[in-house]
């Protein structure tokens, strides 16, 4: 549980870190002489990460009112959490279930994060050949 705990939390630190380059990398495109098709990458990059960030911590909007969303990634750790912590038993067949689970949304997640980080830094690298300013990953 600590292990992948830990794997889910550099998950959203790098999806967080992704989309700030992706916002950087926005106001570098607008500022520099740039074709439309650029911003229209940069554009869909952004839109991408934010259906990444949903899937891991859930709409935003429906969070603040109270709605009910589809278990996201951190719901089902938590969950995980509260299951084992206060279990004298052991892990159940639930616990082992939910496990698996989280193992395949972290591994799906993650694999399309890496594509999107390999996305910004060709369109970073584009905005740089067309005289925007650098941006850090």
């Amino acid at each position: 549980y600590e292990d992948l705990n830990k794997d889910v939390n550099v998950l959203g630190y790098e999806l967080s870190q992704t989309r700030k380059m992706a916002e950087k990398l926005f106001s570098a495109a607008a500022h520099a002489n740039v074709s439309s098709d650029i911003m229209s990458e940069v554009t869909s990059l952004q839109e991408s990460l934010n259906v990444l960030d949903s899937e891991l911590n859930g709409n935003p909007a429906k969070n603040q009112i109270g709605e009910r969303n589809r278990p996201t990634l951190g719901d089902r750790v938590f969950a995980l959490w509260r299951g084992i912590s206060t279990s004298t038993y052991g892990p159940t067949e639930t616990h082992q279930e939910t496990m698996r689970i989280i193992k395949e949304q972290w591994q799906d997640l993650k694999t399309r994060l890496e594509a999107q980080q390999i996305k910004a830094r060709s369109i970073a690298d584009k905005v740089e050949a067309a005289g925007g300013s650098w941006v850090e990953e």
